[in-house]
């Protein structure tokens, strides 16, 4: 979730964008318009990785709940 704004800056001359990372906004992902380009023509397979992994994700999590519980753990 977007909580804070990109930020244009540059390297060696050439542009770049940051993007912060996490709430505090400590670390950030930095990249430039060669990779920007890359990410904008491979957006649909991004966003469907992040889903991939998100429900696999959540099949491990619910899987762990359900061991715990039979072994009496919860």
């Amino acid at each position: 979730m977007k909580t804070q704004k990109a930020t244009i800056g540059s390297y060696k001359g050439q542009p770049t964008i940051s993007l912060p990372m996490g709430d505090s906004g400590k670390f950030s992902f930095t990249f430039g318009l060669r990779k920007a380009r890359a990410v904008l023509d491979y957006l649909d397979d991004i966003r469907a990785f992040v889903k991939s992994q998100d429900e696999h994700a959540r099949q491990l999590a619910s899987d762990d709940f359900d061991q715990a519980q039979h072994l009496g753990q919860y």
